[in-house]
């Protein structure tokens, strides 16, 4: 997977949605807004709204607290944890705990289960077929950063200091592994210009490619097992994983390092790195399959003006032409530099057979 123009993107749930109030939500509902903010977004306080704002009906347990702390909490989120802990202990337990971290799985269990992993990683993109999907991007930005082509200032102000730049709607065709990209609709009136003309940064490669090279030989990825987790109404198989800069195939482009003036014009400078970084998969332990994959770039180079990127894919299963697959349906790509901070969100719709009007259906439990 590649970044374009110093971002790294993927697919989305509703970001400003997850500070609504959780009313009456389960230990699971709970458990996952606050994971999701966690991950796609650095911001302490908003992080701990988001947290102070939930109203489980059951119980939150030590073993969620543990593992919300360790998905890159901030001081003040983790005494938000605590006190969401503290206020749930007399609600009823859930009926199946929302993580396990005591005990595990064996060492020859944990073995098991990431070959099924690495084996289903290894042929997703081969095994995806000729197929089309809409997707549709919401870029919104903190601060100063800005993202847009050109003068034009952002579409709408949103709550929590998010303002929305753009909305992108594009055409997907995937096609023996390309993808192919046409621009249907930008800020809901019909465009035809290429991504690249109406933004400055962008994405591309989420279906597939950053899984490849994730779990490539050639990667030498650190695995290490680390829970049980309740995620779209199964069990799943929680492992951390770590690339460093000397193995990865993750590149980011391209991330601006200041301007200089040829021939009176005033052009910005942009440089690209290889991007160590880390994360966590979150899949099934029968079958490999994975539901969510989630990473964050570290060791950036000093020399760019990137402090944090962060990003997050969630899977459904789709049916088509009488055969299952699990596809991205949702993601986020957050960061963060001196200037602000930009979050994209993306939605994949409506799949469908390559070139066909026949369109993919989605169960109604995981759509």
């Amino acid at each position: 997977m590649s970044l374009r123009v110093g971002r790294c993107a993927v697919t989305v749930l509703i970001m400003h949605a997850w500070a609504a109030p959780d009313r009456g939500a389960t230990a699971e509902e709970v458990f996952q807004n606050i994971s999701r903010a966690l991950i796609t977004s650095d911001d302490d306080e908003e992080t701990t709204r988001v947290i102070e704002n939930a109203q489980p009906s059951e119980r939150i347990d030590a073993d969620a607290v543990r593992v919300l702390k360790e998905q890159w909490a901030g001081p003040r989120t983790m005494r938000a944890l605590e006190n969401l802990q503290a206020r749930s202990a007399n609600l009823p337990a859930p009926a199946d705990a929302v993580v396990t971290t005591a005990g595990g799985a064996d060492e020859a269990r944990q073995k098991a289960i990431l070959a099924k992993i690495t084996e289903y990683a290894s042929h997703y993109v081969s095994a995806l077929p000729n197929m089309s999907c809409t997707e549709s991007t919401r870029f919104t930005s903190s601060g100063h950063e800005s993202g847009l082509r050109g003068t034009r200032k952002p579409s709408a102000k949103l709550t929590d200091g998010w303002r929305l730049e753009d909305t992108v709607v594009e055409d997907l065709d995937y096609y023996q592994g390309t993808e192919t990209y046409h621009t249907r609709s930008l800020n809901g009136a019909p465009e035809a210009r290429p991504m690249g003309q109406i933004r400055l940064s962008y994405s591309r490669g989420e279906l597939g490619s950053v899984l490849a090279d994730t779990f490539d030989p050639a990667s030498e990825t650190q695995f290490v097992w680390d829970h049980w987790e309740n995620l779209q109404g199964r069990r799943v198989a929680v492992f951390r994983f770590a690339i460093d800069r000397d193995h990865t195939h993750y590149w980011v482009c391209c991330v601006s390092t200041g301007s200089m003036t040829v021939n009176g014009i005033v052009r910005r400078r942009y440089k690209k790195w290889m991007s160590a970084y880390r994360g966590f998969v979150y899949a099934d332990p029968d079958t490999g399959s994975i539901l969510r994959f989630v990473f964050r770039n570290i060791e950036i180079p000093a020399e760019y003006n990137l402090q944090d990127a962060r990003n997050l894919i969630e899977y459904s299963t789709v049916t088509l032409s009488g055969r299952t697959f699990l596809v991205p349906v949702r993601g986020v790509h957050f960061s963060r530099t001196q200037k602000g901070q930009v979050r994209d969100e993306i939605e994949f719709t409506n799949y469908r057979v390559f070139g066909a009007d026949s369109s993919i259906s989605f169960p109604k439990d995981e759509k």
